[in-house]
């Protein structure tokens, strides 16, 4: 190489140089100057069009280890789709039927089932509403609504009660255990049917078996207010103290209490009118019965 070319082979040199240095410090706001493609580096070099530099081309050998950055297999241990399953723990849906299982609402049926009869007015006992338990029927008797039992004879009817038929005041009634009412001679419910005569204290007719009128208490009738009493079952198979039924038949008597007592509160109770003495441990008292206040029973 003579002496002119090896001074343009050094200029060119350095020429390239600050031209590599210019791009270098090159910024986004300058734009970028120098090789733009291969053919303007020196044999062996490769142009790095982004900066516009050339420089040596890399060893094909080397290309191998890009693939580490990029080896999918390994990309398998971030998305493997099979630790996805895991999940199925927190979103299990068997697991929420502990929760929200509708079979446990049945248990909440049985308090606000409607068709529970229990909650409903029992055996004589005003119904407003027009509904009694079952087995009942809700009567309208001069503007008061109450639940009666239907019936076709005495026997059928409670110790208390009688079956009322063909009256014609209560017709509406007819067909339906009454309460078995007496009144002293010349009470004026005897002479409408609504009452038998028997003196209180003594035998009545309690659905063809001997009875006892228990009274008098006064009580407003479809008349007006009158002295009544009502008439017990009280010869049934049953002695004091023994555990009966306010609800048992006529019929029944095995149920039924006997020797002159009376079904009180669940027990055979003796009686006090006139004066009778009380067995020991008891004392002659006053009844609650259907609301109201009934003498002479030893309690």
């Amino acid at each position: 190489m003579n002496k002119n070319n090896w001074t343009m082979y050094v200029w060119v040199m350095l020429l390239s140089m600050a031209l590599a240095a210019c791009g270098a410090n090159s910024t986004d706001d300058d734009p970028v100057s120098g090789c733009t493609s291969n053919s303007d580096c020196a044999a062996g070099q490769v142009c790095d069009t982004a900066t516009g530099t050339c420089g040596d081309a890399p060893d094909a050998s080397d290309a191998s280890d890009a693939s580490d950055a990029s080896d999918a297999s390994d990309a398998s241990d971030a998305s493997d789709a099979s630790d996805a399953s895991d999940a199925s723990d927190a979103s299990d849906a068997s697991d929420a039927s502990d929760a929200s299982d509708a079979s446990d609402m049945t248990d909440a049926s049985d308090a606000s089932d409607p068709s529970d009869s229990t909650e409903l007015p029992g055996r004589l006992e005003e119904c407003p509403g027009g509904t009694c338990q079952d087995g009942l029927d809700c009567i309208d008797l001069q503007g008061t609504k109450t639940c009666y039992a239907p019936c076709s004879n005495d026997g059928e009817c409670a110790a208390v009660e009688k079956c009322l038929q063909g009256n014609f005041f209560l017709s509406a009634a007819n067909d339906h255990c009454f309460p078995n009412i007496c009144q002293a001679t010349g009470g004026q419910l005897i002479s409408v049917g609504l009452a038998q005569e028997a003196e209180f204290g003594g035998l009545c007719n309690a659905g063809g078996q001997d009875g006892t009128c228990m009274g008098s208490f006064p009580f407003d009738t479809p008349l007006g207010s009158a002295d009544i009493g009502l008439c017990f079952d009280s010869s049934g198979d049953l002695g004091v103290g023994d555990v009966c039924s306010a609800v048992a038949s006529h019929d029944d008597r095995a149920a039924n209490c006997g020797d002159g007592s009376v079904c009180v509160d669940g027990m055979c109770r003796a009686v006090c009118l006139g004066g009778a003495e009380c067995p020991e441990g008891t004392s002659c008292q006053d009844a609650n019965l259907a609301g109201n206040t009934v003498p002479g029973f030893c309690l």
